[in-house]
């Protein structure tokens, strides 16, 4: 099992937007810790990512799961880190590359994530108490939503 500390720090991401085109943004998620990466074509694949991510790590912890016996929820716990290492890609960001976002998910409660988001271009960090909140912000941050609510 991961150590408290060592979780936190693999749940520290950055975010590269490579196009944000008719609402649709494509980009890569690099787990900052390890490296690893992986590409995405949507938002909906980018939150599949993280919330794989986050069963396989088990942090931050989910207020809802399926109940296992300890054993089984170890094995499945090292099953989809082995998966989600299978599919990470190399070379996917530059050496100098500069992150759109750097996101920092804390807590996982009510069914949903709560943490802090920093975008990167606009030197700007912003706490964000929901997963739609984190897309508004980060739709915003890339031009795409002239809510009051969701501004940086």
């Amino acid at each position: 099992m991961l150590s408290e500390q060592k979780r936190n720090a693999y749940a520290d991401t950055n975010i590269y937007i490579r196009s944000a085109k008719d609402g649709v943004v494509q980009g890569v998620l690099e787990q900052q810790s390890t490296g690893l990466t992986w590409k995405f074509s949507d938002l909906v694949e980018l939150m599949g990512l993280y919330e794989t991510l986050f069963n396989a790590l088990q942090y931050p912890q989910a207020t809802h799961r399926l109940r296992r016996m300890k054993e089984e929820e170890n094995a499945v716990q090292r099953r989809e880190m082995k998966e989600l290492e299978k599919k990470a890609e190399k070379d996917l960001v530059e050496q100098d590359a500069t992150p759109t976002f750097i996101i920092k998910i804390k807590y996982r409660q009510n069914a949903s994530w709560q943490g802090t988001i920093h975008w990167v271009e606009g030197d700007t960090t912003k706490n964000f108490r929901s997963t739609l909140e984190l897309i508004r912000l980060m739709d915003s941050a890339i031009g795409g939503e002239d809510d009051e609510t969701a501004r940086w």
